[in-house]
């Protein structure tokens, strides 16, 4: 995800990113051995469309879209959205053995979020170390000027972490993932009223898309 925020189109990456929920379903199916109904696989991909839609994607120059397809930006946003379709799924395996365990769902999200912070902490300061950047890193952090910014990321960062893997604790990955596609929505609403931006008939086609996706995952599941 890092990668694909540094790379040059890095929206292009993060629109193929957030296909996750797409190759969920063929990651589900291979691996895991799960099978999705048709009608929530028409659901997927039609969410899947209209977050192309809204992304800088351009559909009417053919060449572009092949340049688009080869960039360094697509590959890392396939690939991280292969990542994330992979974690998911052992969050949920990871919330199913705990609750089998005793405790309840949202506990075992929020115990297993709290371990894979952790975990990511421990590699963060072994990679920092390795890199003799550990100390100059931290220090950047603590000196960070915007603080409150800083901290009100993090914490919205957080609960909305809770929210993901509680999500997972009870209900099935790719529906999940298909759900939580609307939180595109939730981001071109915000820079509409907050920040006065203007959307373009393609992106209110992508967001009208996403939204009846997601109404099909919810009445037929």
């Amino acid at each position: 995800m890092i990668k694909t925020l540094q790379s040059k189109n890095f929206s292009i990456g993060i629109a193929f990113m957030k296909t996750e929920a797409l190759q969920a379903v063929v990651v589900g199916g291979i691996i895991f051995s799960l099978t999705v109904s048709n009608i929530s696989i028409m659901a997927i991909i039609i969410a899947s469309v209209g977050v192309l839609l809204i992304s800088n994607l351009k559909f009417s120059n053919s060449s572009k879209i092949l340049t688009n397809l080869k960039s360094s930006s697509t590959l890392y946003g396939l690939f991280g959205g292969f990542c994330f379709s992979i974690t998911g799924f052992n969050i949920k395996i990871a919330t199913t053995n705990l609750s089998a365990l005793g405790f309840n769902k949202i506990n075992a999200g929020i115990i297993t979020l709290m371990w894979i912070i952790f975990l990511q902490n421990i590699l963060f300061a072994l990679v920092k170390s390795f890199q003799k950047r550990l100390i100059v890193d931290f220090k950047k952090i603590v000196n960070i000027e915007n603080k409150k910014s800083f901290l009100k990321a993090s914490f919205y960062s957080f609960f909305g972490s809770i929210a993901w893997f509680c999500a997972y604790s009870f209900g099935e990955v790719i529906l999940v993932k298909t759900l939580g596609q609307i939180e595109l929505v939730f981001a071109l609403l915000v820079s509409h009223f907050m920040f006065k931006e203007r959307h373009n008939f393609k992106e209110i086609i992508g967001i009208f898309l996403i939204l009846l996706g997601i109404l099909v995952v919810i009445n037929y599941n």
